[in-house]
């Protein structure tokens, strides 16, 4: 007999629950895709990157205190416009390097260090670094070549 969820209309996977990461729904009738809290946004022409303190400074900015996640990556210089970043005021003291990637494939992911909050799904980096500081609470499976605790970001 089949187990299936209410979300079955865009669901493939036999369970009897579908969870929402978008609104926390633990019994879902829909995908995160479909979520009627959710709203579409869209990213301009590049995936921006900072060096490794930026990032820290803006992500803590943007996180409203709920915990944050700096990915590490590797990129393709050539596929990058580099610019400087005006000085954010309030997060940054002073201008900063920035990095637009232009095409989303020159890139990869090396690590990541976690900051305080939540996380509810599985973090698979079996290849790479989990840094993780403050108070992270993690409700999924972890795989990694290395989780360091308590370790500087940077």
């Amino acid at each position: 007999m089949e187990n299936r969820c209410k979300a079955r209309a865009t669901c493939d996977d036999n369970h009897s629950k579908h969870y929402c990461r978008i609104c926390s729904n633990r019994d879902s009738d829909h995908s995160a895709r479909d979520c009627p809290s959710g709203i579409t946004l869209y990213h301009g022409p590049g995936i921006y990157f900072a060096n490794g303190k930026i990032a820290e400074q803006v992500s803590k900015y943007r996180g409203n205190g709920t915990g944050i996640a700096i990915f590490k990556c590797r990129v393709n210089e050539a596929y990058c416009i580099q610019g400087i970043h005006p000085k954010w005021i309030g997060v940054t003291a002073d201008t900063f390097d920035e990095w637009c990637l232009l095409d989303h494939r020159k890139y990869r992911i090396i690590g990541i260090a976690l900051m305080d909050g939540v996380i509810e799904g599985n973090i698979n980096l079996p290849r790479e670094e989990i840094i993780i500081s403050g108070t992270c609470e993690i409700k999924g499976k972890v795989t990694a070549r290395r989780i360091s605790v308590g370790k500087a970001l940077f």
